[in-house]
């Protein structure tokens, strides 16, 4: 699953979360996630990965994103909220309301 990933998205947007919840069956010598350096050994078996992909994997790629969400919060923090009314025309039936703003 994990070089499926890699191959539709990029090995920038790939990583490993410890989340054991939904599932019946666990592969063998990853039980939980204290068994993930296991997971690890045997991806850089595998030539298309290297050690600054096994970095973003681990958690390279969540903390850039984190940065990169908390730059943006930065960024709007003194923004006043947008009051502006929507038409009801232009929600056209729908029950949510979603507002883009440049």
């Amino acid at each position: 699953h994990i070089n499926y990933i890699r191959e539709i998205a990029g090995v920038d947007h790939v990583g490993i979360g410890a989340g054991y919840d939904g599932i019946n069956k666990v592969p063998e010598s990853l039980e939980d996630p204290s068994r993930y350096p296991n997971l690890v050994a045997e991806i850089l078996k595998d030539s298309n990965w290297n050690e600054t992909d096994i970095s973003k994997l681990v958690g390279g790629n969540i903390i850039r994103v984190f940065e990169e969400v908390e730059k943006i919060r930065d960024d709007l923090r003194d923004m006043e909220p947008i009051e502006e009314e929507i038409h009801p025309e232009d929600l056209r039936g729908k029950t949510n309301c979603t507002y883009f703003f440049d």
